[in-house]
Parts: structure tokens; sequence; C-alpha cells
């Protein structure tokens, strides 16, 4: 079978073989790819320089699990309507039976259905009549203007020729030319010339029909589009005029069908930002009654409401009694602050995180957080675009409320009354199934003080819920309990561990702190947490105290071993122990101790004792954060930090500022990698470093390394009374200071040695005027 996943740098060595000779290269590269010949390693090179660029996708098409195609999907505009189709090769063996075609239509349909893209166009070389007939078949058609005109190519300049094509299946929809748009748009207006299909919504456990989503389409010779609608209600300043035939002729059907329609929901899309007026909606009531309780209006999370539009769509939910949704949830605004703000009853998560669920470990951890998160906090998850039995059967074990999508049931201008039998048989199976696998035993402690671990366990007890101020866990050794012990939200407790060795229950971290609420680990003994780590989220504390030893070792898509995710908020954290801390990252993205941010906080301080990290990570922070800095203060502590690599940050933010300050402690940072940064960023950042009677070494290796410091920025570094040692080697290596030259050091009374091998290096990024060595001594080697 036929289908589009992401590239990985492993299909790099079938790309690379078909291209046999320099001619092909440049009908494929058309001057985009560098010089011929390709090999893998210039396609694993080039995919990783795209992997944080969110305006483009590297397709791969495969038949069955065979490797057969590549296709680079490219955004051309800021609105994200128009992408350009680029790059596209087939294995020669498959070539010319019909497969290049098929492989088109599917990323039509990713690109129109998925993604909502509203045109797409290609850039074929004059002369590559193969791939010219390929786009024909699947349906491009020559552009009116030759957009792209000429490329060079070594020097030589080819003329290119535009192809293009607009939302459609199989030709289903009418083409509108540019000219006819705007009149187009008034007459489908005017003459109330839109059409209302209905897909049905259907529950997970029962395979009942619990609602209907209403997908607009309209008529004007032939049917158009509601992308091309949409696209050109915008561009004509009409999207009120459509915000409001939506919800007048959808309301308007489901009461006239009502023997139809049931007590089944009917979901309405709303364009965010076009509320009806109060005049329009009183006239919607008027119309169609005030008890509105079988209706849920949908707000996109592409989109961000404004809070004043909340406050006025909430107030109508409560007089009228309909529900909310959250659309197309995991590609937009729509984070958990902003869910547990406005509270909507449903939330539904976008098929781009749906499609190939049974094949992608990344997507089916964060879909179920999702669904995890909405069951905690009361709304319903419902799964967009399923379209595979495969599909079904990885959401609905996850728990999954409600189901959309191809696999139950099309869009129809008849309201469809039940889904086909064999799939809701299916359903109910894979149901009873996901029950089985499902079950979890709480072990609730309630006033006694003291507890075995292994009793609770042989109890087949799963969790542990803690909700008193002091209680001690005592494990053994020689005894691993699949175990996630939760502290209660709101709850102030002091949790003695003595020999603990737990691995995380599924996806739970082995130690969760609820909201709003404050542990003091103390360890004793030897503890171990395998699979996960300690999760403190945003609003919450963790300080570890005691002369124990803990090892955390996590895994999984995006890890932590003390914190929250790399995209997410966390609480603060306070190490304060004279025992041992070992922390492994193994994952995809990962941070050892801290996370994503803090809206408000104290950050991390490590304030004794013996730490060692080793992230063994694509994309980690050792300490730190990845989206906005936090305080990061070191004292009277030991640490060991090794890092192994993609793209890292030792300690510090990687795309903010940097606030951090060592005092009395011993650091020693080794690593290799990619893009490196010891103490400081990766991007550009100001903020600052402070070390005080300290003693760092920093050795690393990378193809752009930054010892102490960041790409740019105005960032203060400032050493007093300590022993530097800075060692670096790699493409590009930069001791201290800012890449930009923008820094400022300031060294007092501190023995500082930066040894650099590079052929671009830069010893210390700061203007002569904004360096200071005072005292001490300083010795700068480059390429000795």
């Amino acid at each position: 079978m036929l289908r589009l996943r992401p590239y990985k740098n492993s299909d790099a060595e079938s790309i690379a073989g078909w291209i046999g000779n320099e001619r092909e290269f440049d009908q494929w590269s058309a001057g985009e790819w560098g010089e011929y010949p390709l090999d893998a390693d210039k396609l694993r090179t080039f995919g990783s320089t795209l992997v944080d660029n969110d305006r483009l996708f590297q397709v791969t098409i495969c038949e069955d699990k065979r490797v057969i195609g590549y296709l680079l999907m490219q955004y051309m505009d800021e609105e994200r309507r128009m992408m350009r189709f680029s790059s596209f090769i087939l294995d020669p063996k498959i070539r010319g039976n019909g497969v290049g075609r098929e492989a088109l239509k599917l990323a039509l349909r990713l690109a129109f259905e998925f993604l909502d893209v509203s045109r797409i166009v290609a850039c074929i070389l004059e002369g590559d009549e193969s791939s010219y007939a390929c786009y024909k078949s699947a349906g491009f058609w020559d552009a009116p203007t030759d957009a792209f005109g000429y490329v060079n190519i070594r020097g030589r300049q080819v003329f290119c020729k535009l192809l293009e094509t607009y939302p459609h299946s199989d030709h289903m929809y009418q083409k509108v030319s540019v000219g006819q748009e705007e009149a187009m748009l008034n007459e489908i207006i005017e003459k109330n010339s839109f059409l209302y299909a209905f897909q049905p919504i259907v529950e997970a456990k029962s395979g009942k029909i619990f609602g209907y989503e209403a997908l607009m389409r309209a008529e004007y010779d032939g049917l158009i589009s509601p992308s091309v609608i949409l696209e050109n209600a915008k561009k004509y300043q009409k999207l009120y005029e459509i915000e409001k035939a939506s919800f007048f002729n959808t309301i308007g059907i489901a009461q006239s069908q009502q023997e139809a329609f049931g007590e089944r929901k009917v979901f309405i899309n709303s364009i965010p930002g076009y509320l009806l007026t109060e005049a329009d909606y009183q006239e919607l009531l008027d119309r169609y009654g005030t008890d509105w309780e079988r209706f849920v209006v949908e707000i996109t999370e592409s989109a961000e409401l404004p809070e004043e539009e909340w406050r006025i769509l909430r107030k109508r939910s409560e007089t009228q009694r309909f529900k909310l949704a959250i659309d197309d949830y995991g590609t937009g605004y729509a984070n958990t602050t902003n869910l547990l703000k406005h509270m909507p009853n449903y939330v539904k998560i976008d098929r781009l995180l749906i499609s190939d669920i049974n094949e992608d470990d990344k997507k089916q951890h964060f879909v179920k957080s999702m669904i995890d998160f909405a069951h905690a906090n009361g709304f319903m998850a419902l799964a967009e675009g399923v379209e595979t039995a495969a599909e079904l059967k990885v959401v609905v074990q996850m728990g999954i409320d409600l189901l959309q999508g191809y696999y139950l049931g099309r869009p129809t201008f008849d309201i469809l009354q039940e889904i086909d039998t064999d799939v809701r048989s299916e359903l109910t199976n894979v149901g009873i199934l996901g029950q089985a696998q499902s079950g979890r035993k709480i072990f609730k402690v309630d006033g006694v003080q003291e507890l075995p671990l292994m009793r609770i366990a042989l109890e087949q007890n799963t969790g542990i819920l803690i909700s008193q101020p002091e209680f001690t866990l005592i494990g053994n050794t020689n005894f691993t309990a699949v175990m996630s012990v939760k502290i209660m939200d709101g709850c102030d407790c002091r949790l003695t561990i003595r020999n603990v060795f737990l691995e995380g229950f599924r996806d739970l971290p082995c130690i969760e702190i609820g909201k709003n609420a404050h542990l003091t680990l103390v360890l004793e003994g030897e503890n171990k947490f395998q699979k996960s780590g300690i999760f403190v989220p945003e609003g919450s504390s963790l300080t570890i105290e005691g002369s124990g030893n803990l090892q955390i070792r996590a895994q999984g898509i995006q890890s932590y071993g003390i914190g929250n995710r790399s995209d997410a908020a966390f609480g603060n954290i306070v190490l304060n122990g004279s025992g041992f801390v070992d922390i492994l990252i193994e994952a995809d993205e990962g941070v050892a101790i801290g996370g994503g941010f803090q809206q408000e906080g104290n950050g991390i301080r490590l304030a004794s004792g013996m730490i060692r990290i080793e992230p063994a990570s694509e994309r980690a922070v050792g300490i730190g954060t990845f989206v906005k800095s936090v305080p990061i203060n070191i004292d009277n502590t030991t640490l060991q930090l090794d890092l192994r690599v993609g793209i890292g940050v030792g300690i510090g933010c990687a795309n903010d500022d940097v606030d951090v300050v060592c005092r009395n402690s011993k650091l020693t940072i080794m690593g290799s990698g990619g893009v490196l940064s010891g103490i400081g960023s990766n991007q550009s950042a100001g903020g600052s470093i402070r070390m005080e009677q300290s003693e760092v070494s920093l050795t690393l290796s990378g193809q752009t390394t930054n010892l102490i410091g960041s790409k740019a920025g105005d960032l203060k570094i400032q050493a007093n009374h300590c022993r530097l040692q800075l060692s670096g080697e790699g493409a590009e290596v930069m001791g201290m200071g800012a890449r930009d030259h923008h820094a400022r050091i300031d060294v007092e009374e501190s023995d500082c040695t930066v040894i650099i091998r590079s052929a671009d290096h830069i010893a210390l990024g700061a203007m002569d005027e904004n360096v200071r060595f005072e005292g001490g001594t300083h010795t700068i080697e480059a390429n000795a």
C-alpha cells in the first residue's frame, strides 16, 4: 500500500542512489541542493538543516515498508495557504507505472485536507518531460504566468515552467479563475448557495453516532471547495457573511430535519474574530429558539481568539446551553494554560497527529498525553481524521472518547443514522481489549507514616497517592516496583524514600507532584528511577534533601529527569542534599533538570551535593530551559555534565537569554555533537553568566561550539577568583562571549586558559574595550 510519512535520516542511503547522472541531479534539485554528485551524507546534512524549519516538510513515500520516493513541501507565504512541491523523485525501478501520479495525489490530499492549503505550485525545468507529465496527470495544470522564470545552475540559466493546482478530490470541485473570484463569492452569498455535508462523530465505547460536524460547500457552476470560499472571503472581507450563513443555515437544517438528527449533537465551525453581532445573534434566537443544547460551536486552534470574544462566547454558551470545542488541537495556540482558562467541553485532536499514529511513537506519546490531560480536566477528547483500522485501534486503546474520519463515515448530505456494522463491531472489540489493558489500582496513603514498597506492589497497586504532610516509603535494592507516586494537588508533603527502586508505570513519571503542591523529597540509601523521573508542574515546587543517592534513567520522545518537558512550564527546583544525584536522559528531546519555561517562579537552584548529568539526545539541555530563560543558581556543588547530543546546551537556555550564577562550585562539562554551548545559549541571547570562587573545566567538540556564551547578544560574563579551563574543537568554535562581539567579559583575580582548535574561531567574543582581565593569569591558544 502506498503511503506518506515524515523523512528520516536513515532514508538517505536509498534516495541518494536514485540519481544516476548530472542531468537527473539538475532536474531534481533545480540548483537548490549544491553540487553534483549527491551522496547520503549530503542528503542527511541538508535534512538536518530543515528539522527546525516549520515551513518545510520532508516527505518519504513508501510502498508497504519499502522507501520508494521523496518529496519536499514548502509554504510560500506567511499565512501558509500557498505551498510549493519540489525535489520529487522515485526509485527508478518503479517509475512509469502510475506510482508517481498516485504519490502526488496523496501529497495533494495531505496539503489540501490536512494542512488546509489553498494553492500548490511546482517548478519543472525545461526538458524534464517525465516530471511535467507526472504532475499533469496528478491534477496540476499550466499556470497563467511563468512566475519562476529562470534558475541558475552552475552559471547556466535554465527555464522553469510553473504548474499549479487548487483543492479538489478527483476534480470534484470547480476551478474558479482569478477574474471570477469576487463575482462568484458575492453571488454565493447573495443567493445563499451554500451546501452542508454532515460527517458523523462516533462514540468510541459504543460505536453509536454521537453527533455530526457540518462541513460547508457551495454551488457555483459546480461544487466550490470550502478552502476556496474562505480564502476569497478573507481576500474580499466577507468572512463575517460566511460566519452568519454558517450559523443560520446549519441551525436551520438541524431544526427542519429534527427527526433525522434526533438528540445527537451538531458541531458548527466558527471563524475566530467574526462572532455574530448582538443584532444578528438576536435574530438567530428569534428565528430558531433559545435552547441550543444540541449544538457545539468549534473554535479552531490555528488562530488565537481575543479575550473579549471568549467572554461573549462563554456567556452565550451558558445562556443558550450550547457547548464549546477547540478544533485542530495540537497545532496552534491553544496551550494547556488557555484550555484550563477557557474550559471547553470538547478537544478535537488534529488529524495530522492521528495520521499513521500506529507507526509513530512520538505521535502516540503526544496524543496519549492530550487524552489524559482532557480527562483530568473534564473535557471529552475527539480524534479527527481516523482513516485506517490501525489508527482506530491505537486511539481507542489510548482512551479516546469520540472519533471522526473517513474510516467511520464520510461527509454526506443525507444524515447517516449508523456507521458500518463491521466497523462498529471492530470498535466494540477494540474497546473491550483496551479496557482489559487499562486497569490501574491506586493505593491511597491514609494516616500511616511508613510502609514497605514491596507490600504495596504485591497488592497489585500501580500507583501511590499521598495527601498527608509526612510519609516514608521503604524499598529494597533487589526489588523494582512498576509504580507512580503522586503527591495530591495542593499538598505540602515531606516524603522520605529509602532504597526505593521504581519504574514509571506506562507514560507516568516515577514521582508526580500535583498542582500547587510542594514536595520535600528526603533521600536515604540508594534510590533509582527508571523510564521516567520527577514531574514538577508550574506552580509547584520540589526540594531534594538527605544524604542518600538518586539515579534517574529517563527515556522517551520528550523526556526529563527533574522538571517537565522541553515545551512545558515547570515549577521551582532545589537540590540541597549531600548525596549523589545521577541523571541520564535518552530521548529525541530531553532536559535533565528544568523544562521549557516558567511563567513565574524562582527557577533552578543546586545548593549542595554531587551531581552527574548525561543527556544522550538529539536535542537536549542539561540544566535549564528550552524556551524561556529562568534563574539558575549553582552553589557549593560538584557537577559533572557529559553532553552527547546533536544540538544542546549544558547549562543555560537553548533559545533565550541566560541567567546563570555559579559560586563555590566545581563544574566539569564535556561533550561532543553538532551545535553545542557549554554555559550559555545556542541562539542570540543577552543576560549574564557570573562565576565566583569556582573551578570550571569545559571541553567540547562539535560542528558549532560556544564554550561560555551565545550566538549573539548583549551577554555579560563575569569571573571572580575562579579557575577556568576552556577547550574547544570543531568547524566553528568560540571561547567566551558572543559571536557578534557584543558581549562584555570581566575576569578578575582568576586563572583563565582558552585553547581552541578550529579554522573558524573566536577566542573572545567581545570588543577590546569590553574585555577586562585584572589579576590572575590568562592564556589563549588558537590552532597552536
